[in-house]
Order: C-alpha cells, then sequence, then structure tokens
C-alpha cells in the first residue's frame, strides 16, 4: 500500500520543471507587440496556426502579458473567420492549464480566492447551479484576469466543457473587437468599422453592467 501511495512522486519533478519553463517563456513574451510576434510566425499558415494557439498556455502563466497581443496577431495572420476559429482554439488551449491546475489544487484553492477577492462572492453561489452563466460572469464582469478566472473554475470543480463555453460567450465581444481591428490595420479605417466598432463597445459596456447586477442582485 506504501508503495502505491509514493508511485506518482516521481512525476512532481518533471512536472515542476516543465511549468517552470512555460512560466519562464510566458514572462519572455510580455511586452511584445502583436508586429513583433509575428516576426516569429512560421510562413506556412497551419503551422503558425499551432504556433499561435501554442502561446496561449504560456501566456496562462505569464498574467502580465496582454491577451488582446494574440487576438491581433491572429487578425493580421489571417482572415476573419480563420482568425476567429484559431483564437477560439487558442483561447480553449490557454483556459485548459490553469483548469487544470485548479483541478487538482481542490477546493481549498478556490476558498483562498474568494478570500483575496470578496466580489467573487455573488457569483461563486452560481457554481453549482449554472456553470455555464458563473464563468460567463466571471469573464464580462471582470473581477479577476481569464487566467485566475480559469484557475478558479477547475478549483471550483466546475465541468471543463461548461466552463470554456461560458468562456466564450464572455469572450467573444472582445475578441471579435480585436480580430477587427487587426483587419482595419492593413485596409485603413472606414465609417462601417467605426460602426461597427460601437456597437460591439456597447454591446460589451452593457454585458459587463448586465453582469454586474446579476451578481449584486445575488450579494
Amino acid at each position: 500500500m506504501k508503495a502505491k501511495k509514493n508511485s506518482g512522486r516521481w512525476l512532481l519533478p518533471p512536472a515542476a520543471l516543465t511549468l517552470l519553463l512555460a512560466g519562464a517563456a510566458g514572462w519572455s513574451l510580455r511586452g511584445m507587440s502583436a508586429r513583433e510576434l509575428l516576426a516569429y510566425a512560421p510562413e506556412n499558415l497551419w503551422l503558425a496556426a499551432l504556433v499561435l494557439i501554442g502561446c496561449y498556455p504560456l501566456k496562462a502563466l505569464s498574467v502580465f502579458f496582454p491577451i488582446a497581443v494574440l487576438y491581433l496577431a491572429a487578425g493580421l495572420l489571417f482572415p476573419l473567420p480563420a482568425a476567429l476559429l484559431v483564437t477560439l482554439a487558442g483561447s480553449a488551449a490557454g483556459y485548459s492549464l490553469p483548469w487544470l491546475i485548479g483541478r487538482t489544487a481542490g477546493g481549498g484553492l478556490a476558498g483562498r480566492m474568494a478570500a483575496r477577492f470578496p466580489k467573487l462572492a455573488p457569483a461563486l453561489a452560481l457554481k453549482d447551479r449554472s456553470p455555464v452563466f458563473f464563468s460567463y460572469l466571471l469573464r464580462v464582469v471582470g473581477v479577476i484576469p481569464f487566467d485566475l478566472g480559469s484557475l478558479l473554475l477547475g478549483a471550483c470543480g466546475a465541468p471543463f466543457l461548461r466552463g470554456l463555453l461560458g468562456s466564450w460567450m464572455g469572450l467573444l465581444p472582445g475578441i471579435l473587437t480585436n480580430l477587427l481591428l487587426a483587419e482595419q490595420l492593413d485596409e485603413g479605417i472606414n465609417a462601417a468599422y467605426l460602426i461597427l466598432m460601437a456597437v460591439l463597445t456597447a454591446l460589451s459596456l452593457l454585458l459587463t453592467a448586465w453582469g454586474r447586477r446579476q451578481t449584486d442582485r445575488r450579494a
């Protein structure tokens, strides 16, 4: 029985080393612009898509690196439909790593995060009743960064796919705004773009206000 209990300990050093190296790589990305990031992209677009998607888990280990840079890079590299697919896939990859870490850490981590961020308390009441809506509120209200939100979802035991769906719903207005902005950087800003940006910005503000109202009502 004792050997069985200790059988998994050999995994800890390589796992810790992997996280350390990934964190160092994510830290090295901080301060990099979308144009600078594209300088490292392969010429083959399929490979470039895989590299860009792979940047999201690295970003998850470095909260100092703005996620908007990855959105803009996708918008500069690909047409809008492909850029959206790459960005959603990257968001899923970036969500997965902290979710798994939180899932491993368990409820103790969720309790510490709730104590650290008291404004989370109203939303936490929804984690069992509606994991999708709970995840959505975390993204829309913006009390904590995306990566910490994914960590919390894992620690709370939120199902992976439901948490991912809620995350996509909350992130979508911001993703579209950045992808469209990247498209206009090459083509030039026109009136239609400005109108669309105004609509997306208004929608994002309305969703944020609605999300905050929902959490306040449950406080």
